[in-house]
């Protein structure tokens, strides 16, 4: 048998004391990275454009947010200073590098994202960004803290939790009726 974990999270913020543990590998940051027998076999990252454009329509509505690569927490000042004010920002950001800038022109690192306390829906957040990058996220309700439809995680279309077992099950050559 092998065992992973499968999370939302990035890898650099699923705490240390579990990747202590010596699973055979990684789901992180939603299916976007995919580590099996300590190498990464699938990473999916948000070109430049469509993070500028997501950022745009985040900013737009007020929200919170932040988006995440694999070790590192990319945040706008204003947002940072938001985060900073809650007890669970504090401690998310004490785990790992922040990049504070609003641009993002050289942030090709970047795996995924999640707000809270936008001003307008999950739905009419994901018909924005539909708009300006070509459908290229799923904006879907989180799965953290508070569930309400203006909190949301900001993910590569077709790229879930799901996929990322699917990749594991390909490199292992197994059949997905035996994970």
């Amino acid at each position: 048998h092998k065992v992973f974990i499968c999370s939302g999270r990035m890898y650099g913020l699923i705490d240390s004391s579990l990747r202590e543990i010596g699973f055979d590998g990684y789901v992180a940051s939603a299916g976007a990275h995919v580590i099996a027998a300590g190498k990464t076999i699938s990473r999916k990252t948000i070109p430049v454009d469509k993070l500028e454009a997501a950022w745009q329509v985040l900013k737009q509505h007020k929200a919170v947010f932040r988006f995440k690569g694999n070790d590192t927490i990319c945040v706008g000042p204003e947002e940072y200073e938001r985060y900073m004010s809650d007890e669970l920002g504090r401690r998310a950001f004490a785990k790992c590098p922040s990049i504070i800038s609003d641009d993002v022109s050289m942030q090709h690192d970047i795996e995924s994202g999640d707000y809270s306390y936008a001003d307008a829906t999950v739905d009419v957040i994901q018909q924005e960004m539909d708009m300006r990058t070509d459908g290229f996220f799923s904006v879907i309700m989180a799965s953290f803290n508070k569930a309400t439809p203006y909190f949301g995680e900001v993910l590569i279309k077709g790229v879930n939790k799901g996929s990322g077992i699917a990749e594991i099950v390909r490199y292992l050559g197994v059949s997905q009726a035996d994970t």
